[in-house]
């Protein structure tokens, strides 16, 4: 069995641009970020603002543009978080435990600087 386990985390990510009028209501985010945080397409995500505190749950899509550092917020979720605004995305897995591949069992944490770029070389992992 097991209940939602933390997966992986983007951290300072800054939220790069907003579409209020796109119909899911969604964060989208460069693919390349989500793999390197093993986040899944669909998969829940809770989005804390670093300035606010404001907290805000739901799934996460990939952005159409790779390599771009993109963290675009969609419909009514452009009026929680705003452009420029730093967040942190935590992304949580919620199968059984004994469907989850042995890989997607450690933590991935993905700390990020100035245009979203990965800060470190590699990934920090934690058990």
């Amino acid at each position: 069995m097991g209940g939602p386990v933390f997966r992986g985390k983007l951290l300072g990510a800054a939220v790069t641009a907003a579409d209020p009028l796109h119909y899911l209501e969604c964060l989208s985010v460069d693919p390349v970020l989500m793999r390197k945080a093993g986040f899944r397409v669909g998969e829940r995500v809770l989005v804390v603002s670093k300035k606010t505190g404001r907290t805000w749950e739901g799934s996460v899509a990939r952005s159409r543009r790779a390599n771009s550092g993109e963290v675009k917020t969609n419909s009514a979720l452009t009026r929680l978080f705003r452009v420029g605004e730093k967040v942190d995305i935590l992304a949580f897995d919620l199968r059984p435990l004994e469907e989850r591949p042995w890989r997607d069992r450690k933590t991935r944490i993905v700390r990020l600087g100035e245009g979203n770029r990965v800060l470190e070389p590699g990934m920090e992992s934690a058990p």
